[in-house]
This record gives C-alpha cells, sequence and structure tokens, in this order.
C-alpha cells in the first residue's frame, strides 16, 4: 500500500507541474505577441491606426452592389501597402442574399514597411464619369 501511494502522490506532483507550467507558457506568450490582423469598419473613417510591419488590415465597409454602387481604392502607396487580392462581398443575411438588401465588402491590405501614409477609398458607380462619389472612406495609417 506504501508503493501506491507513492505512486499516486508522485503522478499527482508530477501532473500539477505540468499544468502549472503550461499554463505559465500560455500567459506569456500571449503577452508578448502581436495579432497579425487589425481588424477596421465604418467607424474608423477619418481616423488614424498604428500597425507594425508585417501585420494585415482587413477593412469592412458597407455597401450594397444591387444599386450599382461599389468600394474602390482611390488612395493607396503601394511602397508601404500591398493590397492582398480582390475585394469581396458577403450579404448582411446569411441564409441568403435578399434582393436590393445590403452587405459588406471587404478589403486586406499588408504592411510592407515603416512610414506613415493614407489609404482612401470611394463609394461610386464605376460607369459615372464626372459625378462626385456617394460615400469616402479614409485613414491615416502609421507603420511601426
Amino acid at each position: 500500500m506504501n508503493t501506491k501511494y507513492h505512486l499516486f502522490s508522485y503522478f499527482v506532483s508530477l501532473t500539477t507541474l505540468l499544468a502549472l507550467s503550461l499554463a505559465g507558457c500560455s500567459t506569456a506568450s500571449s503577452k508578448t505577441t502581436q495579432p497579425d490582423e487589425v481588424q477596421l469598419t465604418d467607424a474608423n473613417n477619418g481616423g488614424q491606426v498604428t500597425v507594425k510591419v508585417g501585420q494585415t488590415i482587413n477593412l469592412q465597409l458597407d455597401a450594397n452592389p444591387s444599386t450599382g454602387f461599389g468600394w474602390e481604392v482611390s488612395q493607396l502607396d503601394t511602397m508601404l501597402l500591398a493590397q492582398k487580392g480582390d475585394k469581396t462581398y458577403a450579404p448582411a443575411s446569411e441564409n441568403k442574399p435578399v434582393a436590393g438588401g445590403g452587405g459588406w465588402e471587404y478589403f486586406h491590405f499588408t504592411m510592407q514597411q515603416k512610414g506613415e501614409t493614407t489609404l482612401k477609398l470611394i463609394y461610386h458607380r464605376s460607369w459615372e464619369k464626372g459625378v462626385e462619389p456617394a460615400k469616402t472612406f479614409e485613414v491615416k495609417i502609421q507603420i511601426e
């Protein structure tokens, strides 16, 4: 019985030490890592954001392409920001798109090098020339 007690005690001690060491590793790593992605929305219009080289900005803007309107990048410093892929669209209705219903257009940009720049997008009908955009989105970006 004495040997079983020692084995059980050893097992409990080992399990406790392992759990504590894993908890310590988890806490330490979460304090030192930066998120790879920064989320921006309409609420960031006219604001400023500070990001790190290598991070990605995911931009989500209200849109309704059924009206012919869409977002387009109008100012982008390609030395500092690289657009990843084309914009994408997701309807607001999760079950199925609703005729005339809106949703969101998404853009993704990766930070290339340190610097300061402005990202600007316009919401317009691409075929209408000489017409002011219905909306604009602009954000100052500080890349560290």
